[in-house]
């Protein structure tokens, strides 16, 4: 198991309420919300990924 995609989903995370705190206009402020929600994405692409595993269809 690999710990970059942990690593990934914290800097973006970061990223996203570091740009949330010095914002000053709201639609900035919307789009460093969608930045921080893609980390949660990342971090939950990276609890369920199994290697060599399918698709559970």
């Amino acid at each position: 198991m690999s710990v970059f995609p942990y690593l990934m989903a914290g800097w973006i995370l970061l990223v996203g309420i570091y740009g949330l705190a010095t914002s000053r206009n709201l639609i900035q402020a919307v789009g460093c919300l969608s930045v921080a929600q893609s980390a949660t994405y990342v971090l939950l692409l990276a609890v369920g990924y199994r290697r060599g595993a399918t698709a559970p269809v």
